[in-house]
């Protein structure tokens, strides 16, 4: 990304007329301006070395040699003297401008506050909002990158390059023939060819859009190299992967398409792209490219699946939404025609012919949970047990509590699915007064597992934020790293199948989270570690939601934040035998609904069932930076000398001491939707 910005610099510079050869008193001066215009920016830095020490013209030098290091590549060393430029002539503009671009993929808050500067000076000045434009985008903040986008147009029109930069808001706001508008305008005003590279993106919009002819013939340039330096590391995604799917999806062969988007999807990573690549060339692209590849293919269930992933990156795609709706429209009018089975039921709890005692005089003994999955073609349309209607989740789970009397108690479960189809099953429970029975211990032996589970985990630290206005944490780096010994160290996690992130975006989070879940079997578990900050919204209608804060998140802009929906669309298709997210932040507890406390059960019995849990450090209050809860976590997991012990157990070793020291309401519970009842374990090494 990096060279595509020095390439924008350049143009920019090109069109405020700051490339001139000033006329200079010195030698030095004017010999390095020409070998600067010459390209010989090496021979021109030594020369402005001279310059400045013979203390001759320093501002202007110092900005020479600025833009010699910044053609170079050598971002650090050209803010260091624009830094120093500014000092001298904190009036002058330019420089102002030259830092703004200089550090505006790496830290485009200073960039944004340059820009700005700027614009305050000078409010008909078109570089600065075409620079603002692009923080902006960067942030997220899709308005005000189009105003200053539209700003720069109105005060400037000879300003082309502004067109690439809107095309790219355009795009990411899902406004796809706007977008390729913009690049054909870039296109059409570049009489010079300075800004071929800018063609490049036009290639997503018309994807998007379903004009595959129309973007491979856009693509095929890259041959003749119509589209610029082809060879700059921020274009490899497109030159060696999107050919292939374009081709496919032009020829309308489907199945090469969605192979070729497979093996993509397995190896892109976010991890070794750039804010651009990964913000304009970037993963929910290929999933929707891959839905679309899928819904033509009629695989109906797997085109969901990508299209609802691709959202949880930018729910501002409307093709995907228009795919989503098509397939749900046909999966319901197909399934309703078709269905002419009853729903499945199974009870997950009680166990079958289970004897209790109950007592008079304790109640909770008299309560007995009822818990179970219904699966259906069409969809469930309702649960009763003993004919009062119970919540059904969107995974088919539903659970009650029910009262237990003396003797033989009966209760029947019936299901209705969305065709009419109706089927029950009875739940008996024998019930007997006497002393409560105590509740089942965990097994001493080795459970008997019928394959050795395997253990994944994802740890995250957020510390250092990108906007100043978000306070930087001390403390979840070190907390990451404490959790990571005692995995590897103490109880059965591979280092190999342990990824660590620190201070990621938004999008690698939640891409890594989706291409470790995603991957996984029924043999798989998968532990999920975000120390950070936290931040709950409450809603008009009274509700609230949780979020994680990434480090690339601007302070009170939403969309730059992890909803908790968006992290459990992350695994809700994952086949992982159980996922426990373990959340150290700010109002972590009201990332996902809370659905009731779990009764302890043996090992065997919790590990059977699948299972999708949050444990969070607090519900609805601030946690403070040093961490308690870490502190707590991490002795309960040590001290615990059980080679197989459950994330509850671990839990209910350390909650009571917890509250009572830190005042906070310890949370965990299990996702609504995706929960089937069963218990994380940890196996002890």
């Amino acid at each position: 990304m990096k060279q595509q910005v020095a390439k924008i610099v350049f143009f920019v510079l090109l069109s405020i007329g700051a490339l001139e050869v000033y006329a200079q008193n010195d030698v030095n001066y004017d010999k390095a301006a020409q070998a600067y215009s010459r390209g010989d920016y090496k021979t021109a830095i030594s020369l402005y070395n001279k310059s400045l020490a013979a203390g001759i013209d320093n501002y202007r030098t110092l900005v020479g040699r600025a833009e010699c290091y910044f053609a170079m590549r050598e971002y650090e060393k050209s803010y260091a003297d624009f830094n120093k430029a500014i000092s001298m002539d904190p009036e002058n503009t330019y420089a102002y401008i030259m830092r703004g671009f200089t550090v505006l993929v790496d830290d485009y808050e200073t960039a944004l506050e340059d820009f700005t500067i700027v614009i305050n000076k000078d409010p008909a000045y078109a570089p600065a909002y075409y620079g603002r434009a692009n923080c902006y985008r960067y942030k997220r903040d899709y308005v005000k990158a189009l105003a200053d986008a539209n700003k720069t147009i109105v005060i400037d029109t000879t300003f082309i390059d502004v067109y690439g930069t809107r095309a790219m808001i355009y795009n990411e706001m899902g406004r796809y023939e706007s977008a390729v508008s913009d690049i054909k305008t870039l296109q059409r005003k570049d009489t010079q060819k300075n800004y071929t590279y800018y063609l490049v993106n036009i290639l997503e919009p018309l994807a998007r859009l379903h004009r595959f002819d129309e973007a491979l013939s856009y693509y095929k340039l890259l041959g003749t190299n119509e589209l610029g330096d082809v060879n700059d590391d921020s274009y490899k995604y497109y030159v060696v992967d999107v050919k292939a799917v374009l081709m496919y999806l032009s020829m309308k062969d489907y199945m090469f398409a969605e192979d070729a988007l497979s093996v993509i999807q397995k190896n892109y990573s976010s991890d070794t792209t750039d804010n651009m690549k990964v913000q304009n060339k970037s993963y929910c692209f290929l999933l929707a490219m891959k839905g679309f590849a899928l819904e033509n293919l009629g695989k109906t269930e797997e085109a969901i699946e990508a299209y609802k992933l691709a959202l949880v990156f930018n729910d501002a795609q409307p093709d995907v939404k228009a795919g989503l709706n098509r397939l749900d429209e046909k999966k319901k009018i197909t399934a309703i025609q078709n269905d002419k089975d009853d729903p499945q039921i199974n009870i997950l709890e009680p166990a079958k012919s289970r004897s209790i005692s109950i007592e008079d005089d304790n109640p909770a003994s008299t309560q007995q949970r009822i818990r179970g999955q219904v699966k259906d073609a069409s969809g469930v349309k309702s649960v009763r047990v003993n004919n009062a209607p119970v919540k059904v989740e969107e995974n088919g789970y539903f659970e009650t509590m029910v009262q237990l009397v003396p003797g033989r108690n009966t209760f029947s479960v019936v299901a209705i699915d969305n065709a009419a189809n109706v089927t029950s099953v009875n739940v008996e429970v024998e019930a007997s007064k006497g002393a409560a029975s105590p509740p089942p211990q965990p097994v001493a032996v080795a459970p008997e597992f019928n394959n050795t589970p395997m253990y994944h985990a994802v740890l995250i630290a957020e510390s250092e934020y990108a906007d100043k206005n978000i306070t930087s944490l001390p403390g979840p780096l070190a907390d990451m790293e404490k959790i990571y010994e005692l995995l590897v160290n103490n109880y059965t996690f591979d280092p190999g199948r342990v990824t660590k992130l620190v201070n990621a975006s938004r999008t690698n989070i939640l891409e890594t989270i989706a291409k470790v879940a995603n991957t996984l079997s029924e043999n798989d578990n998968l532990f999920i570690f975000y120390a950070g900050h936290g931040q709950m919204v409450k809603r008009p209608d009274g509700k609230e939601d949780g979020f994680l804060v990434p480090s690339d998140a601007t302070k009170g802009a939403l969309s730059t934040y992890i909803r908790g929906d968006a992290l459990f669309q992350t695994m809700e298709y994952s086949k992982a035998k159980h996922i426990l997210v373990v959340a150290d932040a700010c109002f972590a507890g009201s990332l996902f609904r809370d659905m009731g406390s779990e009764a302890e059960v043996s090992v065997l019995e919790a590990y059977k069932d699948q299972s999708r849990k949050v444990l969070a450090s607090g519900n609805r209050t601030i946690v403070p930076d040093e961490s308690k809860f870490i502190a707590y976590l991490r002795t309960s997991l040590l001290n615990n000398k059980k080679k197989y012990v459950t994330a509850e157990q671990i839990v209910n070793g350390f909650k009571d001491a917890y509250i009572n020291e830190t005042r906070l309401n310890l949370q965990y519970y299990p996702i609504a939707g995706v929960d089937l009842g069963g218990q994380f374990v940890f196996i002890r090494k």
